[in-house]
């Protein structure tokens, strides 16, 4: 007799606590499909988190950033210094662009001055005469920097004007190497031994 009464008592707790398992179950489904799994669970932690993270900014210090390329040795690297020669050979390709650029400007103008159908014959004329001097000028040039290389003076600029024909040298030279420079300029050029002016870079 009291076998079948504590067999009764148990399955009398067994039905109580699976009624309370299926409300809480049908509570969570109502509260799904009403209002989401999110809001029935709550956002995950996360989620939250990865939203509330603010933009960089841009104008922030970098300096608390990792520099991978710095030196870890924090030694100073020295700057890249160039030799006497390569020192002289980007000085006078200096010397040679700013050269050609000033004659490109002025074979620009006499350009203009032979395209215009307002200049007179004598301004064309000499527009014209000009522009074939400086195409001889420039191959003059180019034969006496060669000359004067192939002589053992090194890096030169030779500019021939109107007047007198400059030479820029690099090497230290007395007056009998001005005289033989001054020779090899004329010769390549005709501009006069005498208008030959040489100048130390």
């Amino acid at each position: 007799m009291r076998n079948k009464s504590t067999k009764s008592k148990r399955n009398y707790q067994k039905i109580i606590f699976m009624s309370f398992i299926i409300f809480c179950v049908g509570v969570l489904a109502w509260d799904i499909a009403n209002n989401g799994f999110s809001a029935a669970f709550g956002d995950l932690p996360a989620a939250a988190q990865i939203d509330d993270i603010p933009e960089p900014n841009e104008s922030s210090d970098n300096s608390t950033l990792t520099d991978t390329s710095a030196n870890t040795n924090n030694t100073t690297i020295p700057e890249e210094t160039l030799t006497p020669e390569e020192e002289a050979a980007a000085a006078f390709a200096q010397l040679r662009m700013e050269r050609e650029e000033a004659r490109d400007e002025e074979i620009a103008l006499l350009e203009r001055i032979i395209e215009d159908e307002n200049s007179s014959t004598a301004a064309l004329e000499d527009a014209e005469a000009r522009r074939i001097a400086i195409a001889s000028d420039i191959e003059n040039e180019i034969t006496a920097e060669s000359l004067l290389a192939t002589k053992g003076y090194g890096e030169t600029v030779v500019m021939i004007g109107s007047e007198q024909t400059t030479v820029i040298v690099d090497l230290e030279i007395d007056e009998q190497d001005a005289a033989i420079i001054a020779e090899i300029v004329d010769k390549a050029s005709g501009c006069g031994f005498e208008n030959v002016v040489i100048v130390k870079r």
